[in-house]
């Protein structure tokens, strides 16, 4: 019987605990939040995710390009 490392695991989604939270803060406190989102799934799905996140709260303008982060 084969098994899943804990890498694969966390690649295709398998592993609850994997998550990704991400917060848009009110001024320069940690302790007001404006937006709170927590991301999980695959890890392709959840780059995606934090992407638009980013996307939808930048408050200059700019451009994403390329294969995505690296």
């Amino acid at each position: 019987m084969l098994h899943l490392s804990n890498a694969s695991a966390i690649i295709l989604g398998r592993l609850e605990n994997c998550i990704i939270d991400c917060a848009r803060f009110l001024g320069d406190s940690v302790i007001d939040f404006f937006d709170r989102k927590e991301f999980s799934g695959d890890i392709f799905t959840q780059i995606e995710d934090v992407i638009g996140f980013f996307k939808n709260h930048l408050n200059i303008s700019g451009m994403i390009t390329g294969n995505g982060l690296k």
